[in-house]
């Protein structure tokens, strides 16, 4: 059961504040200049709230059914749910006609199975919702059953929308991963094949997508709510993570297969459309430790491969290239855009209008945000047909997976590979071999056992998958010693510590004749 924060009378008193705030509005009343006004193409151009309430639930031949979506997803910047939940009671109980009334259901429908977050924890919701409820005709239940088996279900936790492996249902088979040779993972570079790092950085990333919120990505919360600063965390992490794959090693036809495996990861992931990943990869290839090191790139093999990236996610004109793949498959085939597309749009949309017109809600803005908005959930709708491997989707969240900082990725690069040849010989001192301290609040289901029978499989007989229950969702990389990083670059041998010979203690002059003493009279 979820936990509530608030009392029962706090709950009330929310209620009966927005109901005061609503007090004085009437429905079904002329339209004037003062609450709303049309465009050129009768589209509503800016209006009040509770007239866009009404139009969304009207009953008219003239009916707009897309209002519906873009008030849902746009609402969040000048309004509460509890506020928008008092506007539809009022609509339903003071409506005289039947189609008036399956419209606030089918509105609420539409409300509980789209944006399911705003019910979660949210008891204020459901209690209006019951006194709609109990206060129907037995022929004016309409779609009332459903919307209260949704809000029942979200309420107890009994559906996780957001389950990080789902199975289409259709007659293709997910994809069978490729399993590496031993259960402990050490070093995903060199025990993971290019394929399956590709498939379970996908599938990460789909579930981190699909948990992006929409009232994260409204100018109320500066477009960086939590689920997008998580997504924006998790891009920082994995781009720091290739670089300093790359800069652990020092041999130079061994750090250059490690950009060619980085290069087919990227490649794999362009193939299953997730472009996030392949900026990930990128971002950390031109990382100005790994871009400076000329003579590594030339023992890279991949180098067309490489280029022919660049161009598909080339931010010239926009990044016109990707939104033209994008554009052809949304709604059909999984994939994950890069979301700096997105935020880059919404700021711009943001900029482009005020919120409140002459005391009116802007809504021509708010329109082209819900699209975008409804983009963003749409491409999180089709999931990927990919199965965790739990050694390895734990190995890539974990927090003793070796991240450096970008100081110490840039000191350690210039002493690998000087900019003059020179002979490498002893790491300077005042390189910091440290971890930065970073933490990463994943989401629970991440890391938790899922109860989907398919992510699991067999190997020799035997359960290869495990995972220990519920975890800790947040991380903490810890700042660790130095001392077996420089061990690692300085290539020697550490000189092994004596042991120090215990010191014998001295005995006072008083002592040596009371010792004498007892041994003359054991004689």
């Amino acid at each position: 059961m979820p936990k509530y924060n608030c009392t029962f009378d706090e709950h009330i008193k929310r209620i009966i504040a927005a109901e005061e705030k609503f007090k004085s509005i009437t429905y079904d009343l002329e339209d004037t200049e003062s609450v709303i006004c049309y465009g050129e193409d009768k589209s509503i151009r800016k209006s009040t709230l509770y007239k866009l309430v009404e139009k969304a639930t009207s009953s008219l031949a003239s009916f707009d059914i897309w209002i519906v979506n873009e008030l849902l997803l746009s609402y969040h910047d000048f309004a509460s749910p509890v506020e928008l939940m008092v506007l539809l009671y009022k609509r339903f109980v003071s409506a005289s006609k039947i189609l008036v009334k399956m419209r606030v259901f089918n509105m609420l429908r539409r409300w509980s199975k789209l944006i399911t977050w705003d019910w979660e924890n949210n008891i204020e919701l459901a209690m209006i919702y019951s006194v709609i409820y109990h206060s129907l005709e037995p022929d004016e239940m309409f779609h009332a059953p459903t919307v209260l088996n949704n809000v029942k279900y979200i309420l107890n936790g009994c559906v996780d929308i957001l389950a990080p492996c789902v199975y289409w249902g259709d007659t293709e088979e997910p994809h069978i991963p490729e399993l590496p040779p031993k259960s402990k993972i050490e070093n995903l570079i060199n025990e993971v094949s290019a394929l399956e790092l590709a498939r379970q950085l996908t599938q990460i990333e789909s579930v981190l997508w699909r948990n992006i919120k929409p009232w994260d990505c409204i100018s109320k919360n500066n477009f960086s709510g939590n689920s997008v600063v998580l997504f924006k965390n998790h891009f920082n992490r994995i781009s720091h993570w290739v670089a300093t794959e790359i800069c652990k090693v020092f041999d130079k036809k061994e750090r250059a297969s490690v950009v060619d495996k980085f290069i087919d990861i990227a490649m794999y992931c362009n193939q299953f459309h997730n472009y996030n990943g392949v900026m990930e990869i990128l971002g950390g290839l031109t990382n100005p430790a790994v871009f400076r090191m000329k003579s590594t790139f030339k023992y890279v093999r991949n180098k067309l491969e490489l280029e022919s990236l660049k161009e598909v996610v080339s931010e010239v004109d926009g990044f016109s290239n990707m939104r033209k793949i994008l554009k052809e498959i949304i709604g059909i085939e999984a994939c994950i855009p890069y979301l700096g597309i997105y935020l880059s749009d919404l700021v711009r949309v943001d900029a482009g209008g005020l919120k409140i017109i002459d005391g009116l809600i802007n809504f021509t803005k708010y329109r082209r945000i819900s699209s975008l908005i409804e983009e963003i959930i749409e491409f999180g709708s089709v999931p990927y047909k990919f199965l965790f491997v739990v050694n390895i989707r734990d190995k890539i969240l974990s927090p003793f997976l070796q991240i450096w900082s970008d100081d110490t990725l840039f000191n350690t690069s210039v002493f690998i590979e000087p900019k003059h040849g020179k002979s490498r010989g002893d790491p300077p001192k005042e390189i910091d071999y440290h971890y930065p301290n970073v933490m990463i609040p994943y989401p629970s289901y991440l890391l938790s056992k899922s109860p989907n029978p398919l992510e699991y499989a067999e190997r020799d007989g035997t359960s290869y998958y495990s995972s220990s229950g519920k975890r800790s969702v947040t991380f903490e990389i810890p700042i660790r010693s130095s001392r077996k990083l420089k061990k690692l670059l300085s290539n020697r041998k550490p000189s092994k510590r004596r042991k120090k010979k215990p010191k014998k203690k001295s005995r006072s002059r008083s002592a040596k004749l009371m010792n004498d003493r007892r041994k003359s009279a054991q004689l």
